[in-house]
């Protein structure tokens, strides 16, 4: 079949949302020719990198490519609850982006050389706060995870309509699109709730200035790798709450105290509860946001991170060779 160019890499994914775009421009940036199609015509040894692994075609472990498996974080936990893991062991490498996500990895089988931890990172220099700041009255309350069963808005919105219920004056922006929007609508007029705003996706050039202008930031994701928002909202100075999904966890935990605040997943009176925390614990909450701000800076640089991927790249060239 002829010699291949090391540079060259194929990317495949069944979305084209703005995850596989920094994907693709990392690779770029690293000098790899990108193409995002496999056809008969592709050259043996030519690294494929796949994701999500829930939607990964995995008749591509029997050809003549080698396979990086590129976790998205959900998918791995999603396997792990299906008893679905023992083909992983068949990829060639794998991407994940936490601890959790690497434990799962290696115990599948896939060696430690063919596992690299890259988690999602973030353009530092958009997103930079050097300190908080005091809250607003009525409080602000932010989301911007997609309106899917997998992130539980609804959960968000329930939580809002208790806060509003017992007294507590606040604002909630409904940021994101997605299958369940139009319910999630619904539901907020059902439940009464006052200056809930659904405000679509917003660009991340547009992502600064409404978290500066947020005092919480909010996720009830069920399973979670490093959400890109979330360290958005860390390095912007933000207060967060967000699900005890063990990603989460794992991020927020730190050896000089937690990042944020973590709430039992799918329940909203546990959201109200440590909503209401991070309100009447003032110092608490500038200590964690303190915390939160300067680990971002250190360990979600997404331009340094990347450059993990080429170790693997070469390895998995190497070993397939």
């Amino acid at each position: 079949m002829g010699t291949i160019s090391p540079q060259q890499v194929i990317y495949l994914s069944q979305t084209d949302g703005i995850h596989d775009q920094r994907w693709i421009q990392a690779l770029k940036s690293l000098g790899y020719a990108v193409t995002t199609e496999i056809s008969p015509a592709t050259p043996p040894r030519v690294p494929l990198i796949v994701g999500p692994l829930t939607a990964m075609d995995r008749g591509l472990l029997n050809g003549t490519n080698p396979v990086i498996g590129l976790s998205w974080g959900f998918d791995l936990h999603q396997l792990v609850e299906s008893s679905d893991t023992s083909w992983l062991a068949n990829l060639d490498g794998i991407i994940v982006d936490s601890e959790p996500t690497r434990i799962i990895a290696r115990e599948s089988g896939i060696p430690e050389l063919g596992v690299a931890v890259i988690p999602w990172g973030i353009d530092l220099d958009t997103f930079s706060s050097t300190s908080s700041r005091d809250m607003h009255s009525p409080i602000r309350l932010v989301t911007l995870r997609a309106h899917e069963d997998l992130y539980q808005v609804d959960i968000i919105l329930r939580a809002v309509a208790l806060l509003q219920e017992s007294g507590h004056a606040c604002q909630l922006l409904v940021g994101n699109t997605g299958s369940l929007s139009d319910k999630l609508k619904a539901l907020a007029d059902e439940l009464q709730l006052k200056h809930c705003h659904f405000i679509g996706r917003v660009d991340e050039s547009g992502l600064p200035e409404l978290l500066s202008e947020s005092d919480v930031y909010l996720s009830a994701a069920v399973t979670d790798g490093t959400s890109v928002t979330l360290l958005q909202a860390m390095a912007m100075s933000v207060p967060v709450v967000v699900s005890n999904s063990p990603g989460n966890v794992a991020l927020l935990d730190s050896p000089s105290g937690p990042l944020g605040r973590t709430f039992e997943t799918g329940n909203a009176d546990s959201l109200v509860q440590e909503i209401l925390s991070c309100l009447s614990h003032p110092e608490q909450t500038r200590d964690q946001i303190e915390r939160a701000r300067i680990h971002v800076r250190e360990s979600a640089n997404w331009y340094k991170n990347v450059l993990r991927l080429r170790t693997l790249i070469e390895t998995v060239q190497h070993e397939s060779s």
